[in-house]
């Protein structure tokens, strides 16, 4: 990730978690007053905006975790992952096939 991507990583962090949480967290608050959660449309959009904006804001807090060290900007290929060798069974090789 470029710096200047981290940048803007950090800020929509922060508007998640300083201006759209709040704002959510109010929206819910306001249409639980109104009564009936079940038959409640405003109840239930406010809490898919509210799942929408914590993934997104977990989302984000991964990529920035995943990227927090890595400055160089250089080749970043993975090495290759080696599959240690299954032991053999010494009951499976004992075992008479009859």
């Amino acid at each position: 990730m470029t710096v200047e991507g981290a940048k803007r990583l950090k800020a929509e962090l922060h508007r998640l978690k300083t201006v759209d949480r709040p704002t959510v967290i109010a929206a819910i608050a306001e249409a639980r007053s109104h009564g009936d959660l079940a038959e409640n449309a405003d109840y239930d959009a406010a809490k898919e905006r509210q799942g929408f904006i914590e993934g997104a804001h977990c989302r984000g807090r991964a990529a920035a975790r995943a990227c927090a060290g890595d400055q160089s900007g250089g080749d970043r290929r993975r090495r290759p992952h080696r599959v240690p060798e299954r032991p053999s069974s010494s009951r499976m090789s004992r075992r008479k096939i009859t």
